[in-house]
């Protein structure tokens, strides 16, 4: 009995070092690889530091951020397949889909991420952007570089009826998610080129997204429209509904809800006022959070319950419960523990 619980010891040591052996060999691979990567960022002809936005940036032409890179080429680029080139970058950059950098005197746009079997760096497709969206929103103007991409190539522009022809030009655009273009809908106007305006008639925000945050290239087709009299010509941008400056709620969000709780009771908190980007956090004392849970129901951040613990050792105790937006604190809200 003896020499069978011996040897049974002997084959699980004997696997767990082969096991672990091979772990370390795809570890020592990876780093291997990461230090060669490192390398080619200071030695590469192709090596840059850019201009990149940050994902979900809106001053995008105003952006000062920076990332080491290597940008190369991809082959048979033409009129047909546009420009396009590679950026390689770290793999704990914060650049993503949707984000820009600025190269050779142009914005591109990351649109596609290689998913890689050896998770050394980033590797992205970028599309050189060829125009600029001038956007109003609210009486304030918004800069977006998009790359614009003619479908009416092999047409004349014209959609013939039975009596005249007009305009049927057509055009997909590309441009990054952000909280402005994100706000965009279907028919809203846009001034391309020198006086030509199109509406949206699809949004495509599902293609071009990333697995790592949600973040996203948005690509939306277009079609030729008419001017109107409150189209801005001088500064190519349209006119739309939500042009015009509107009274809008500067108030700060405030969390809603209970400052007192029995033990073992649910309370239910939420802010104040709609606004993007939010998400709740509470504080307590060490012992507490042992007995204590926070959740959001759904997986949002639209509100949060707390179940309070049920240990009368706790009352008299405060929970404090924090409100963030877009990662800045708002409020804080203190919540006194009481007994039934």
């Amino acid at each position: 009995m003896y020499g069978v619980e011996l040897m049974a010891s002997y084959l699980y040591n004997y696997r767990k070092r082969v096991s672990l052996g091979a772990s370390d060999r795809r570890e020592k691979l990876i780093s291997q690889a990461e230090r060669t990567f490192e390398n080619q960022l200071r030695e590469s002809p192709s090596a840059k530091r850019l201009k990149a936005t940050l994902p979900g940036e809106i001053n995008i032409l105003g952006n000062t951020n920076e990332i080491d890179c290597i940008v190369l080429n991809i082959s048979d680029n033409d009129i047909k397949a546009f420009d396009q080139k590679y950026l390689l970058t770290r793999k704990d950059e914060n650049f993503d889909i949707g984000c820009y950098v600025e190269f050779d005197g142009a914005y591109w746009l990351a649109t596609f991420k290689e998913h890689r079997t050896l998770d050394t760096h980033k590797k992205f497709t970028l599309y050189k952007c060829n125009n600029i969206w001038r956007y109003k929103k609210n009486g304030v103007v918004y800069e977006f570089p998009i790359y614009v991409q003619n479908l009416s190539l092999y047409s004349d522009g014209l959609a013939d009826n039975k009596y005249t022809s007009q305009e049927d030009g057509k055009l997909s655009i590309y441009y990054g998610e952000n909280p402005i273009t994100k706000s965009v809908n279907i028919n809203t106007r846009i001034m391309i080129g020198s006086r030509l305006t199109f509406r949206m008639t699809n949004i495509n925000d599902y293609e071009f997204r990333s697995n790592h945050n949600g973040q996203c290239a948005i690509k939306s087709m277009l079609l030729q429209t008419t001017i109107v009299d409150k189209d801005d010509l001088e500064n190519n941008i349209a006119w739309n509904e939500e042009s015009e400056v509107k009274e809008v709620d500067t108030s700060t969000p405030k969390i809603v809800g209970d400052k007192k709780a029995m033990l073992g009771s649910k309370k239910i908190y939420s802010c104040s006022k709609e606004v993007d980007y939010k998400h709740w956090e509470i504080e307590c004392s060490p012992e507490m959070k042992k007995y204590i849970t926070f959740k959001t129901p759904g997986g949002g951040d639209k509100h949060c319950e707390i179940n309070f613990p049920t240990n009368v050792r706790f009352v008299g105790e405060a929970v404090k419960l924090k409100l963030f937006v877009s990662n800045n604190l708002v409020d804080i809200l203190e919540i006194v523990i009481r007994s039934i």
